[in-house]
Parts: structure tokens; C-alpha cells; sequence
């Protein structure tokens, strides 16, 4: 099976004209395909320039994945316009107060979510990125949950109904599979949403496997059936881990279970905040993750864009293994 290989467009501008000659550079490097960004501030502002956009990469045979980074505050990032026009669709933390991110079990979100989808077929999109799906918690200084979402009205009717019992405060085996629960509604709901549109589904779970902080056990969500391409993002740079057996571990993961649901396996590896003279470790993670049988690899690249502090000390050097790295597997 031929290697996938794609990179993340996260750049601030919205110029058709730039990207065009973005996309050459990028086929040039041995991609097959781009994730673009299609956040709430573009709907209400720049939806018909990502159009250009999503077309000009077409034009350069790239494929289209579209990421709805920061949609309802809880699809990778928390910075979401959702809450401006539905305050009372969002999340409550655990200890009673407000969090400004939509709730995953609220009809308004699911609305919410019906449109942006109408507009990511409009715009041209393929492949819808999900990416990093998670609900909040925070953690003390010793790493013990402080507190935790989502413990709103509609969560505490559902977590009742389920369980027959009152929503604990704190955060049980039974809420941590409520919560996970919620996220595996959902996305069977969105995933299938967005098939029924014609558009394909790829999911990132975050490297984490214990159910205070994602999902305890991913199968629930390898095995939605509208989901194509399901992986993960091994990140090490800048953690005190070890990198082989990090991305080693968690690409056997990710191949483990595509294979058992038929889905195509995905690694991201980290290509911003990389400290100068280690960039070649893409290549070293690259391989690990070739080895365990991914087919699709990915690398987040700050040459286009991850914001100034996440930036690499050399983006350059990052961008040229990449190249290497990509021209390679798609030789």
C-alpha cells in the first residue's frame, strides 16, 4: 500500500495567492495531502477564501483534510466562538462553575455542528480531521484531578438515566466512563453526519490512554463505523520521556486497532518546538512508526505555521528532514 503523507496549513493568513504557491512547495515535498483549518472566525469571515484555498490545493493534487481546530472549544484547542451565542449549551465543571466549551450532549451543539459540516462540503473539503477530541479536566500540582467536566444539567439527566444514581462530584469510574461514553455518541453521531455528506472521517486521539484524561479504552472509537483513518500523535520533544519507546508503543496502538476495524492507520509526528541539532528524530520516529505498519504519516510542521510559541529553534532545518523524510516514502 502506497504511504499517505501530509502536513498541517496552519498559517494566520487567508491568501489564496500564497497558498498556491504554498501547495507547489508542498506537493514538491512528497505530500499527498494537506490539513487545512476551518475554525468558527473563518465561517463568519473567510469562508469563500478557503474555498480558494481548498481549491488551489486540489489544483496542486494535494488532498483536502479539514480541521474544525477549536470548534465548541473542545475539538483540540479551547478557544471556540460557541459560547458567545449559547451559554447554555456549554460545560460546567465539576465544582458548579461555568466552562466557556460547548457540551458534546447538547442538541445546539449538534446544530452547530450540522452546519459547519454543510459548509466544509461548500468550501470543498474530503477528509474531515478530527483532532484531539477530549473534555476538560485539571489537575493540582501532584497530579490528582482538581476538578472536571462536563457536569452540566443535560450530563447529570443522562449520567441518572444510565446509572439510576445522582452525578457524583468527584470523578469515579462511572463518570470517567459517562464521560467517555459522551464522546463516543458523538462522534458516531458527527462521523456519520459527515459520511452522509460524501466526506470521509480521519480521527487523532491524543497520546493518553487513562481515562481521567481521553479515553480509557480507544476500540470504542476505532470500531465507529464511519471513521476511515484512525491514529495518533506520539509527540516526545520538550517531554521527559523516552522517544522510541513512546512512539514505538503508541504506533503499535494505532496500527493494532486500525487493523482490527479496517480503518487506514495515522501517526503524527512532532515537528515544532524541536530544540536545534535534534530535528533529525523525525526520521529516527518516522522509521519506528514504518516499522509497526502505519500507512499514513504525518508530520506538524512549523514552516507553515504552529504559532510563535510553539516555533522550533531551526524551522527550516525541521522543514528540510521533512522533505527528505516525505520524498523518501514516496519514492
Amino acid at each position: 500500500m502506497a504511504m499517505d503523507t501530509g502536513i498541517a496549513y496552519f498559517v494566520r493568513n487567508r491568501r489564496p495567492d500564497v497558498a498556491r504557491a504554498d501547495m507547489e512547495e508542498i506537493k514538491a515535498a512528497g505530500c499527498s495531502y494537506v490539513v487545512h483549518f476551518f475554525t468558527e472566525f473563518d465561517q463568519v469571515f473567510f469562508k469563500q477564501s478557503v474555498a480558494e484555498i481548498v481549491q488551489v490545493t486540489k489544483e496542486a493534487g494535494l488532498q483536502v483534510y479539514i480541521d474544525p481546530w477549536s470548534l465548541g472549544g473542545f475539538i483540540c484547542t479551547k478557544y471556540t466562538l460557541f459560547p458567545l451565542d449559547h451559554p447554555e449549551a456549554c460545560q460546567v465543571w465539576s465544582d458548579g462553575r461555568p466552562l466557556m466549551q460547548a457540551c458534546p450532549n447538547h442538541p445546539a451543539f449538534r446544530d452547530y455542528m450540522r452546519r459547519w459540516l454543510d459548509d466544509v462540503v461548500e468550501i470543498g473539503g474530503e477528509v474531515v480531521f478530527w483532532d484531539e477530541p477530549h473534555l476538560a479536566v485539571q489537575k493540582d500540582e501532584v497530579g490528582r484531578v482538581a476538578r472536571w467536566a462536563c457536569r452540566c444539567e443535560k450530563c447529570q439527566a443522562l449520567f441518572a438515566q444510565h446509572y439510576g444514581k445522582e452525578m457524583p462530584v468527584e470523578l469515579t469510574r462511572e463518570v470517567m466512563a459517562f464521560r467517555q461514553e459522551t464522546l463516543v455518541r458523538f462522534f458516531d453521531w458527527v462521523t456519520q453526519e459527515a459520511k452522509a455528506r460524501g466526506l470521509k472521517n480521519c480521527i487523532c486521539l491524543l497520546s493518553q490512554e487513562h481515562g481521567e484524561d481521553g479515553f480509557g479504552d480507544w476500540s470504542r472509537i476505532a470500531a465507529l463505523p464511519a471513521i476511515d483513518i484512525f491514529g495518533t500523535d506520539p509527540y516526545w520533544y520538550n517531554r521527559e520521556i523516552d522517544l522510541e519507546a513512546h512512539v514505538r508503543h503508541f504506533s503499535n496502538k494505532a496500527v493494532s486497532l486500525a487493523h482490527a476495524y479496517g480503518k487506514t492507520p495515522q501517526i503524527w509526528l512532532q515537528g515544532f518546538r524541536v530544540p536545534r541539532g535534534l530535528e533529525g528524530q523525525i526520521e529516527q520516529a518516522a522509521a519506528i512508526a514504518c516499522e509497526a505498519g502505519v500507512t499514513n504519516l504525518a508530520v506538524w510542521v512549523d514552516k507553515y505555521g504552529t504559532g510563535d510559541n510553539n516555533r522550533s529553534d531551526d524551522p527550516e532545518a525541521v522543514w528540510e528532514i521533512t522533505k527528505r523524510l516525505f520524498q523518501r516514502l514516496r519514492a
